[in-house]
């Protein structure tokens, strides 16, 4: 449901006349969502296996197991409202579908679970919004960090996304940390324990679907995780603009800096085992 799915040829060709099949996938489906932050080899060929439709998600990118909340479409039933006046039937709205996103980022009213499931099927099938859509109640959230961190994500994903050699996400996070509490003046090491408990406690009044996890702050800050959830916890956490994200300021020697920053030195054998 969040990307394509296998085109025949005919389909194709008919949806290719309106539309080049990249740029219906880079603006049109959540790709943007899980190829923000990968390096820029994996994009295009996430791009190309998604456009011939002969790949599973899963296999391209990092995918998180839903929690029972985020398995479903959902909708903001003031888009739907808008939309049917509009246009004359609803649709599919992206930035609905945005994991960790709970609330409709223009209206800023709770999204309602649709009965679509959004898990991969065996067979595909056609599921217009229009058909789907029902009238429900519009509950407002008065949460005003929920507001902002809904707006960050809901931006990231509508940007222009670059298959240019990108800045990698570890880089951009290191220097974001640098002379803050969470990272030692010599930026040889991060205060990882103490990151987690404050990053937690700060989105303890949001009710994320994918909470971050110890884990995967450590796979962040050492370059071996780009996931969206993950990336963009942190980076809202440490005050990085949507821009710097997309279009970061950091130099050759910054990156070399942060890659170096990995390496213990000087210290007692490890075990690895332990």
């Amino acid at each position: 449901k969040e990307f394509i799915g296998y085109l025949n040829a005919d389909a194709k060709m008919i949806i290719s006349k309106a539309i080049p099949i990249n740029k219906l996938i880079a603006e049109h489906t959540m790709f943007p969502q899980y190829a923000r932050f990968i390096p820029s080899d994996k994009k295009i060929a996430a791009l190309r296996l998604l456009g011939e439709g002969s790949t599973d998600p899963h296999h391209v990118f990092t995918i998180l197991i839903r929690n029972p909340n985020s398995e479903w479409m959902r909708y903001c039933p003031l888009c739907a409202s808008e939309d049917r006046e509009k246009y004359g039937e609803t649709y599919w709205h992206r930035s609905h579908q945005i994991r960790n996103v709970n609330i409709c980022p223009k209206h800023k009213c709770h999204l309602i679970n649709s009965s679509v499931s959004i898990r991969n099927e065996s067979a595909f099938s056609f599921y217009p919004a229009q058909t789907t859509v029902r009238d429900a109640d519009v509950i407002y959230s008065q949460n005003e960090l929920e507001h902002r961190f809904t707006d960050y994500c809901a931006e990231l994903v509508a940007a222009p996304i670059s298959l240019q050699k990108t800045t990698p996400i570890s880089s951009i996070l290191y220097k974001a940390m640098t002379d803050t509490p969470h990272m030692k003046s010599t930026g040889k090491s991060r205060y990882t324990k103490r990151f987690y408990e404050d990053i937690t406690d700060f989105y303890s009044c949001i009710n994320l679907q994918n909470q971050i996890t110890f884990t995967q702050i450590q796979r962040a800050l050492l370059g071996s995780l780009a996931e969206f959830t993950t990336i963009t916890q942190i980076a809202f956490f440490l005050g990085i603009t949507v821009d710097e994200l997309i279009n970061p300021k950091i130099s050759e020697a910054e990156i070399i800096e942060e890659q170096e920053s990995h390496y213990m030195r000087g210290s007692a054998p490890v075990d690895w085992a332990q």
